[in-house]
């Protein structure tokens, strides 16, 4: 099904986004406290 299909990969690009997205909410949250 498709959330196999998104969260079963494991592309290098994908878990990079997926940090950089991690970073940029940790970020925002600093700043909102």
């Amino acid at each position: 099904d498709l959330y196999k299909e998104i969260f079963g990969l494991h592309d290098p690009a994908f878990i990079s986004w997926l940090i950089d997205d991690l970073i940029v909410n940790l970020k925002v949250i600093k700043i909102l406290r």
